[in-house]
């Protein structure tokens, strides 16, 4: 290798075609739930003519969960990143020990400084073990991407991929978000439209049509502000980011 952070860069490319590979996944989920999930859904005249709820209908599990190779691909980015960092930690620490390997080493990534109720808990203490052989100025920096540093992009990260989650893989899920439209009018007005005709069922004998639009999107649970593909492309560039911003650091 021509630079101590190829190899980092190395898990980074392979979680972007990681990223290609979920991405076709997703569409593909998407393509085979597209679906009217209003078609077999029929509310007697009555329920139209007092104003049906079509919330009931949102709430429902209207798709198949995705398969688990979407989980096993996931798992795999996440490991991908992680491990760039983990790398960098390890890089940086025989960088600044003389050329010096150092065991056990690994990228914090903390809620708290320190803990008063717990000393062994916090970025302080843990730095000693994990971040051992690297310079306070790397220290530092290291600091400043923690949660508790403002920083939201480590917590996603760390969040979805907890230790405590290993033993099973990221779940994806389908979700689904509606938007209804409700008018009435003349019988026969409505002919030649997308949505449903209840012929005869508004006041004084008209029609009442419903036209119903829906998305749905996958998403981490873990982390759900960016559809999964989204938000790992979020991380995915933060963590590349991270490993640029030291590549200069090395003689």
């Amino acid at each position: 290798m021509d630079h101590p952070l190829d190899g980092a860069l190395a898990h980074l490319d392979r979680a972007d075609r990681n990223i290609v590979e979920l991405e076709t996944f997703v569409q593909e989920y998407l393509r085979a739930n597209e679906d009217d999930p209003f078609a077999d859904y029929d509310p007697t005249p009555e329920q139209v003519r007092t104003g049906f709820k079509i919330e009931g209908i949102r709430n429902r599990t209207l798709w198949p969960q995705p398969s688990i190779d979407g989980a096993v691909i996931v798992s795999a980015i996440i490991h991908h990143m992680r491990a760039a960092l983990d790398y960098l930690v390890y890089e940086l620490a025989r960088e600044d020990s003389a050329g010096i390997a150092q065991d056990g080493t690994q990228f914090l990534i903390e809620d708290v400084k320190t803990d008063p109720e717990n000393p062994k808990r916090g970025f302080d203490y843990r730095a000693r073990i994990y971040l051992k052989g690297l310079s306070p100025a790397h220290v530092d920096t290291i600091e400043q991407l923690q949660p508790y540093s403002g920083v939201p992009w480590t917590k996603a990260l760390r969040d979805i991929s907890n230790p405590d989650k290993h033993r099973k893989l990221t779940v994806i899920r389908g979700r689904d978000r509606a938007v209804r439209r409700i008018v009435s009018g003349p019988p026969g007005s409505f002919e030649g439209k997308p949505g449903k005709v209840f012929s005869g069922a508004g006041r004084e004998g008209s029609d009442v049509y419903l036209e119903a639009h829906y998305s749905i999107r996958v998403d981490l649970p873990e982390w759900n502000e960016l559809p999964v593909v989204d938000a790992l492309k979020y991380l995915q560039s933060n963590v590349r980011a991270t490993i640029e911003m030291f590549q200069s650091e090395f003689k």
